[in-house]
């Protein structure tokens, strides 16, 4: 028997046994921060809710520098690479059906939809979190208390396509 035969055969039941042991767990990470939140009553698929989620990302930028130099007659052509990384910002629009969602305060208290677009309109922090997931504590800790918890608690029947126009 090979050894990257026997290593699997040795390890697959220790995977499967972490795999069972954490499937019930809730998921816990950073929640998505959603900048510009509000409600918007009036669009053909009913009451939304919206605002931008933003994604940081790092991407490397590189470039070659080649030069020229005359020396004691003779010319010598030098080449480096360079490069450096660069933080880049994405956004996002971010539109839900705003009876597929639910509201919370941090502490987990549930809102009640009706003073939502209150508590929106007083620039609150808000953060999403998908279906199944809570916060990391630490993170949780460093959030305001106010903040506001979005979560998507069931989806549409029938997934629309919502087209929203850039507002600048």
């Amino acid at each position: 028997m090979s050894i990257l035969y026997r290593s699997v055969i040795v390890l697959l039941p220790l995977l499967l046994s972490v795999c069972f042991a954490t499937a019930d767990e809730p998921v816990v990470g950073p929640p998505e921060t959603i900048i510009d939140a509000h409600i918007e009553d009036d669009t053909p698929n009913g009451k939304l809710f919206v605002g931008t989620t933003m994604d940081w990302g790092e991407t490397r930028q590189t470039w070659n520098h080649e030069g020229t130099i005359e020396h004691g007659g003779r010319s010598i052509t030098a080449s480096i690479d360079r490069g450096r990384s660069v933080l880049v910002i994405r956004e996002k629009r971010f539109a839900a059906s705003f009876n597929t969602l639910q509201f919370a305060h941090l502490n987990g208290d549930v809102i009640d939809s009706s003073v939502i677009k209150d508590l929106l309109s007083k620039d609150r922090a808000v953060v999403f979190l998908h279906k199944g997931t809570t916060i990391h504590p630490a993170i949780a800790n460093s959030l305001h208390p106010e903040t506001v918890v979005v979560t998507r608690v069931s989806y549409p029947i029938d997934p629309l396509v919502i087209g929203i126009p850039e507002k600048r």
